[in-house]
């Protein structure tokens, strides 16, 4: 398909789809996520100052768009940001004779930070799987032959097909063989598709946990909802790492799923103490054989890595447990767990001494 191009198109530096054929009105609430690139593509918020969108969409007048978040129109949405950066894929590429696409992707950094929700990302290479329905939201042109937009946001539910079927697929004049790059997320049901203006737009899948993620793009096609020929898409689990370095360097609060920092793994509070007591039990039987010198030597071994050493205040009311007992106390508050040990260092044979610790993490 050939288009001339307006002076907002020209932001774009390649073909693209725009949007839904025999598609429905969305819900204006349930998709928060979707944004607009001025009115030639579509977008996905996946972090509160990052949008995902197709690598043809990044133009190299693109700093001059003011991404829109929670769009339901062109003219209404919910937030609109200045650009700050705009990465497309390193790997990205096109074939010009054919508009095949791979590696289409685009990371754009917003300047500021929505307050809208962002929709989790799929990492899972085997999902979505064969004839799997995912939604695809855009507000592209209604038809291959016509350039009528919708007024609102429109949603349509496509069946995925695998990439084998995707590449033997032919309408006797188009041939799709050798053309499928493992990139891209085929969708074909008939009647039914994305179209011009929709690049970029999310396409969504429920996972087995009853959770929307982002299984792919709007990416390319030849026409709109042909009867043999699938929809081209870009497949978000084929470069999840990318995406996921990309914004733990840009984004200024990335979400926990991308992995940018270590988590401490957090037992119960049950859980915890019964470990608490199992090692203080074999240190107790240690104490019993070697002495408190070097029964703190091995208490600090195998607790100094949970465990910061926490100065008491001299006035500070310390409880204890049992006179003289070899067993700690464990006290729960909404900040720490506080772990109180009367043995282990003192040097007085007939005053215990105390000692408290604080986890790490709640």
């Amino acid at each position: 398909m050939q288009f001339s191009l307006s002076l907002s198109e020209e932001l774009l530096d390649v073909e693209r789809r725009s949007l839904i054929v025999n598609g429905a009105d969305a819900d204006p609430t349930q998709f928060p996520y979707f944004c607009t690139l001025e009115d030639y593509c579509g977008g996905v918020l996946i972090a509160p100052d990052i949008i995902l969108t197709a690598g043809h969409c990044k133009g190299e007048h693109m700093h001059r768009v003011h991404p829109h978040v929670g769009a339901y129109s062109y003219d209404d949405y919910q937030e609109s940001f200045r650009l700050q950066h705009a990465f497309r894929h390193p790997l990205f590429d096109r074939n010009d004779d054919f508009e095949d696409m791979v590696y289409d992707f685009t990371i754009i950094k917003l300047q500021g930070s929505s307050k809208m929700p962002y929709l989790a990302l799929n990492r899972n290479p085997r999902f979505p799987s064969e004839h799997q329905d995912v939604v695809v939201l855009g507000l592209g042109v209604l038809g291959d032959d016509t350039d009528e937009r919708p007024d609102v946001l429109q949603q349509v539910t496509l069946q995925t097909i695998l990439n084998a079927a995707c590449n033997a697929s032919s309408n006797g004049e188009t041939s799709y063989e050798g053309r499928i790059h493992e990139t891209n997320l085929c969708t074909h049901t008939p009647l039914k598709d994305a179209c011009d203006y929709d690049s970029g737009g999310p396409i969504i899948a429920t996972d087995e946990h009853g959770k929307e993620v982002l299984v792919g793009l709007v990416s390319w096609g030849v026409g709109c909802a042909d009867p043999d020929l699938p929809a081209i898409n870009a497949r978000v689990s084929a470069v999840a790492d990318w995406i996921d370095a990309t914004v733990c360097e840009l984004s200024d609060d990335p979400p926990k799923g991308f992995g940018c920092f270590p988590e401490i793994v957090e037992d119960d509070h049950r859980g915890r103490f019964w470990s608490l007591v199992a090692g203080l039990v074999c240190i107790l039987a240690l104490f019993l054989m070697h002495g408190k010198q070097r029964c703190q030597q091995i208490y600090d071994l195998l607790y100094g890595d949970l465990f910061d050493d926490d100065e008491s205040d001299e006035n500070e009311e310390t409880e204890f447990v049992g006179g003289k007992a070899f067993f700690p106390l464990v006290k729960h508050d909404s900040e720490y767990t506080t772990l109180t040990v009367e043995y282990c260092s003192s040097s007085d044979e007939d005053s215990p001494a105390r000692r408290n610790y604080r986890s790490i993490s709640p």
